[in-house]
């Protein structure tokens, strides 16, 4: 790669990785299937409680893991570098089509009900008496569950990441920023039941109890892939008998609280596991201090060889911004943000046709409005995420401008998530900061996000996370407009 061309690709790379969707990490499937499905369907096939739990476990302990999960993964290997380690865990574990990485994406088409690896069929493992094989079916389980959710040809933004290495939910799904798969609800009779059957039946090829039959099941499961917020999957767990206490896993879906479409609703749902998650967001990644530090990322090879201190403007900016959204003060937030240039990233971003700026100055201001900090409404609503699928299904790559705005002015707000002023008490009890800016920091895989500069256009950009939003991270770009440092790009991500 050409130096002018690595400093290209960063530029892109910061201004266009955002995301518009629930504060969920793009990894399929969620833990309502991943966990709490796949336990109870491990008990009806006549596995013990013990032995159900570990299977489980090892199927959600790969989305939970910093070495497998999808999302940062495949961010340092294709975006913040072009190294395939990384980008051959998402394959094995989320993707597992015939072809690996590096690769076009034609050819890594995710068929469903196919683990492959290494150009071969992959079979389920056997179970022996000891707790590490039903784990080890677990973690198998997690790829063949995903090959459904993430069929197709994997979608990836190429620019800026290296299409050879990127995965990503197809857009026949809904594209890659979007979590249109993971919602059970919308594939009922297709995919989720499809999914739940093939689980089914590798328990009932090993299970030793006495196994219902999938018959029997079936209507309970049409019950629990219908639920469309968190209290309704709540609901459906709790009749089959689990405890109260069991079901902080769903804290974390991206489903929302309550219905969209009901004026019924228990209220906001727990969120307690979301502050330890915080909590262990702003030990891991980010620190809340007041100098934000650039570092060189990994795999990039820049004219800036050395930390280099946000210019004071810079800095400024940000936090003004990052202030301005967690007090939900709108007119700071418009001073500081040049609108004009946002929306040419977000039309890339959300393949929201190009010549609709009302269209998308819509969007970016949905994006950063008070009911995304007050928990009414994720970064980006459903609503697009079907306008992708929908355009998918008619042959199209792109979401026309009526599609878009339709899907606009169709939204329905209600209890997507905790807001941020709900959760500040116990997030101030716990001595922790209600957001934080990011700083590189080792891991297992390189560094993590912290603040970036492109030399060629000067511009500095800073990833920002929310208490109240724990997977997802704002990332900020700022440069020199006429003389004034604007925020020329604010787009979410899904980071976990």
């Amino acid at each position: 790669m050409t130096h002018s061309n690595c400093k290209l690709k960063l530029r892109l790379l910061v201004i266009l990785i955002g995301s518009f969707l629930f504060a969920r990490p793009v990894a399929a499937w969620e833990s309502d299937v991943h966990y709490g499905l796949t336990l109870w369907l491990a008990k009806q096939a006549g596995f013990s409680r013990a032995q159900a739990l570990w299977i489980a476990q090892g199927n959600q302990g790969v989305d939970d893991s910093s070495a497998t999960e999808p999302v940062k993964s495949t961010f340092l290997s294709a975006c913040s570098g072009s190294d395939p380690t990384g980008s051959s865990e998402v394959h094995d574990h989320h993707f597992p089509s015939l072809r690996g990485v590096p690769g076009d994406p034609q050819i890594r088409m995710v068929v469903p009900g196919q683990v492959q690896r290494g150009g071969n069929l992959h079979p389920a493992p056997s179970l022996a008496d000891d707790e590490s094989s039903f784990r080890d079916l677990g973690k198998y389980l997690h790829a063949l569950q995903d090959s459904w959710s993430h069929q197709g040809v994997p979608d990836f933004p190429d620019p800026p990441c290296d299409r050879k290495l990127g995965w990503g939910h197809s857009f026949s799904r809904g594209g890659w920023p979007c979590h249109l798969a993971d919602l059970t609800y919308m594939w009922r009779d297709t995919d989720a039941r499809e999914t739940a059957k093939a689980t089914y039946e590798i328990f009932l090829a090993q299970a030793k109890g006495k196994p219902r039959t999938w018959d029997e099941i079936l209507t309970q499961l049409h019950d629990f892939m219908d639920g469309r917020s968190k209290w309704e999957k709540h609901a459906w767990f709790l009749k089959q008998g689990f405890n109260e206490s069991e079901l902080d896993f769903l804290q974390e879906i991206s489903l929302p609280d309550c219905r969209p479409d009901t004026t019924s609703c228990p209220g906001p749902y727990p969120f307690q596991r979301l502050i330890q998650k915080w909590a262990d967001t702003v030990r891991a990644s980010f620190r809340p201090s007041d100098d934000l530090v650039q570092r060189e990322p990994p795999g990039w090879k820049l004219s800036i060889k050395r930390q280099l201190a946000i210019p004071i403007a810079y800095t400024r900016a940000f936090r003004e911004l990052a202030a301005a959204l967690a007090a939900q003060s709108t007119s700071v937030k418009n001073d500081l943000v040049d609108h004009a240039l946002s929306r040419v990233a977000l039309a890339k971003l959300t393949r929201v046709r190009n010549g609709c700026p009302q269209v998308l100055d819509a969007l970016g201001e949905l994006m950063l409005s008070q009911d995304v900090m007050q928990g009414k409404l994720p970064p980006q609503p459903i609503e697009i995420c079907i306008a992708a699928h929908q355009a998918s299904l008619a042959g199209l790559e792109e979401i026309s401008c009526d599609a878009a705005s339709s899907a606009i002015r169709n939204l329905r707000r209600n209890r997507n998530g905790p807001s941020l002023s709900e959760m500040l008490p116990a997030v101030q009890a716990a001595g922790l900061p209600s957001y934080v800016f990011g700083h590189p920091v080792a891991s297992s895989h390189g560094r993590n996000f912290g603040p970036v500069y492109a030399s060629d256009e000067e511009s500095y950009s800073v990833p920002v996370r929310f208490a109240h939003l724990p997977k997802d991270v704002l990332i900020l770009t700022a440069r020199s407009v006429m003389g004034a440092v604007k925020v020329v790009n604010a787009v979410w991500m899904p980071y976990e």
